[in-house]
């Protein structure tokens, strides 16, 4: 069974555990609040489940955190993004002739937030990105991001999506009069709303425009289609696509 994402309600006498990736969450109340147990858990084991159960759990965990409250039996579980942008390191180098555009998917780890119930509920854990080694785009002026190497996924129907990971399709289009060598590249995923359509969790589609090494590329957010198959899921968390940073690319001439 798929997470079923949303307002989950714990009994006092049931524990919830989710499995997403490699990560698994036992949660249960106690007498004065939440407890919420986290593990990780071989590669081998990847899967992504939700289910309630009742009486003891045997399992070793990485971390315990504890949370006192009267109002402790109902939580928000929501998929989210990694906390800072991503650079994306395909498994080689692709090279894109002029005038010519790529489509693929790109994968990135499914992060979980743990919230109290209720429209604004507070933020109470988030899992999932503590493996991601950190880095930086651009110069002294740049920003923290995340790095992730990954393998871009050209099928056009993902039938056997894997857990705990979000498919972002992106489309790459070399505008300019030389070869776009794909080696690595910005996702500026916070500008994006993650949907499920069927067992996979994807997001709107990130468009880049290459117009050659020192000029700005033209980024563009498109919204799936049809809309009525697509389950929103999280909202993007910011919605001023204006704001995108253009140059998805020869800022990593300071990466080194």
């Amino acid at each position: 069974m798929s997470i079923h994402w949303g307002t989950q309600h714990i009994d006092d006498s049931e524990h919830l555990e989710i499995q997403f990736g490699t990560h698994q969450l036992i949660i249960r109340t106690f007498e004065e609040g939440l407890q919420i147990q986290h593990s990780q858990q071989d590669e081998k084991q990847h899967s992504s489940t939700l289910k309630a159960g009742h009486g003891p759990t045997h399992h070793n965990a990485d971390s315990y955190a504890k949370y006192f409250s009267t109002e402790q039996n109902n939580i928000e579980i929501e998929p989210h993004f990694p906390g800072k942008p991503v650079i994306i390191k395909p498994e080689k180098t692709y090279k894109l002739l002029p005038k010519q555009q790529l489509n693929t998917y790109v994968t990135i780890p499914l992060c979980l937030h743990i919230y109290t119930h209720g429209r604004k509920g507070l933020l109470l854990e988030t899992y999932g990105d503590e493996n991601l080694p950190d880095a930086w785009f651009g110069d002294e002026n740049g920003e923290a991001c995340y790095w992730h190497e990954t393998t871009f996924d050209f099928r056009k129907q993902i039938q056997t999506p894997n857990p705990g990971t979000i498919y972002c399709p992106v489309n790459f289009t070399n505008l300019s009069d030389e070869v776009l060598e794909i080696e690595k590249f910005l996702l500026q995923q916070e500008y994006l709303n993650i949907y499920q359509i069927g067992e996979m969790i994807t997001t709107d589609k990130l468009s880049i425009r290459f117009r050659g090494l020192g000029n700005e590329s033209i980024v563009s957010v498109d919204k799936p289609t049809p809309t009525d198959q697509y389950q929103l899921l999280t909202e993007a968390a910011k919605n001023n696509v204006s704001q995108l940073i253009k140059k998805s690319f020869d800022f990593f001439k300071s990466i080194y």
